[in-house]
C-alpha cells in the first residue's frame, strides 16, 4: 500500500498529469457521448420528466463506473505487478502537480499585476465566476480552492485507498470527474447530474471532515476548531464549508479579512504538511503487514 501510494504521489508531484494516453481523457469522451444520448435537456417542467432525466444521469454514472471497476478486478494481479498497477491508477487519480502549477501561475500573475492571467488560471481550479474579481478576491478564492482541492484531488483519494483499496479510488475518481464535468449549476445538467452530485457528496462526507481535522492539526488547532463551531453542527455543514472554515482557521485567517499572496503560499504549505501527515498514517498502517508477510 505505502509503496504504491508513495510512487504515485511522487510521480504526480514532479511530472503532473499524463500528456498522452491519459485514461481520464477517454473517460471524458465516453461521458460526453452518454450525456448527449441520455440527457434529454427537457423543456417540459413536469415532475415526471425531471425524475426521468435524473434517472438517466444515474444510468450514465453506473455505465461509467461498473465496467471500469469490473475490469480492474480482472486485470490487477497479486504481488509486485499488482502494486505497479495500483500505483499507475493512483497516479492518474492524484492531482498534486495540477494544484501546484496553478498556484504558481496565479501567484506569478498577481505579482506582476496581470489580473487577466490570474483570473484565467483561477478559472481552471474554481467553479466560481472569476471574470470581475479583483486581486483580493482572487487571493481569497485561490486559497479556498487549495483547501477544497487538497481534499478532492489528494486526501480523499488517500482515504478511499486506505479504506477500500484501489476499487474505492476508481469509484471516487470517476464520480469526481463526472461531478466536475456535469456542473449542476448549469441549467443543462441541473436534473441530469442530480444523483451524481448526491453520490459525490456522500463519497466526500467523511474524507472532507478528516481533511478539515488534518488542516487543524497541521495549523492553528484552536482557531480551526473555533471556526468550525461557528458554522454549526459538523455533520450538517456542507463539505466545502467544512474544508474552507477549518483551513482558514488553521491559517489564522478570518472569513472577512483581506487575503494576500503570502496567504496563498501558506495554504499550499498547509496542504503539503497535511499530505505528509497522511503518508505517515499509511506508513504506520503498513507496519503490521510488513511484519506478517
Amino acid at each position: 500500500m505505502l509503496i504504491a501510494l508513495l510512487c504515485a504521489l511522487l510521480l504526480s508531484y514532479y511530472f503532473g498529469e499524463l500528456k498522452q494516453y491519459n485514461p481520464l481523457v477517454a473517460l471524458k469522451q465516453l461521458a460526453n457521448m452518454l450525456e448527449t444520448r441520455l440527457n434529454e435537456d427537457l423543456h417540459d417542467e413536469t415532475v415526471q420528466d425531471k425524475q426521468q432525466n435524473r434517472i438517466n444521469g444515474l444510468i450514465a454514472l453506473i455505465v461509467c463506473i461498473v465496467p471500469i471497476w469490473w475490469l480492474s478486478q480482472l486485470i490487477i494481479p497479486e504481488g509486485l505487478i499488482g502494486y505497479l498497477f495500483e500505483g499507475a491508477i493512483l497516479y492518474v487519480a492524484l492531482s498534486f502537480n495540477h494544484i501546484k502549477n496553478y498556484v504558481q501561475h496565479i501567484t506569478h500573475a498577481l505579482e506582476t499585476n496581470n489580473l487577466v492571467q490570474a483570473r484565467y488560471h483561477l478559472s481552471m481550479i474554481s467553479h466560481q465566476d472569476v471574470r470581475q474579481m479583483d486581486d483580493n478576491e482572487i487571493c481569497r478564492t485561490t486559497t479556498e480552492s487549495i483547501l477544497e482541492q487538497g481534499n478532492n484531488a489528494l486526501l480523499a483519494v488517500f482515504f478511499w485507498f486506505i479504506v477500500t483499496g484501489i476499487s474505492g479510488v476508481i469509484i471516487y475518481t470517476i464520480t469526481r470527474l463526472l461531478n466536475g464535468l456535469w456542473d449542476q449549476k448549469t441549467p443543462r445538467y441541473h436534473n441530469f447530474s442530480f444523483f451524481i452530485v448526491k453520490f459525490y457528496y456522500l463519497l466526500n462526507f467523511i474524507p472532507a471532515r478528516l481533511s478539515a481535522l488534518t488542516y487543524a492539526l497541521m495549523g492553528n488547532w484552536h482557531n480551526a476548531i473555533q471556526s468550525q463551531l461557528q458554522q454549526g453542527v459538523l455533520w450538517e455543514i456542507p463539505n466545502d464549508v467544512v474544508l474552507i472554515t477549518s483551513g482558514m482557521g488553521a491559517l489564522d485567517l478570518s472569513m472577512t479579512q483581506n487575503i494576500q499572496i503570502k496567504d496563498i503560499m501558506q495554504a499550499y504549505s498547509l496542504l503539503e504538511r497535511s499530505t505528509l501527515f497522511w503518508l505517515a498514517i499509511v506508513a504506520m498502517l503498513s507496519i503490521p503487514y510488513w511484519f506478517c508477510s
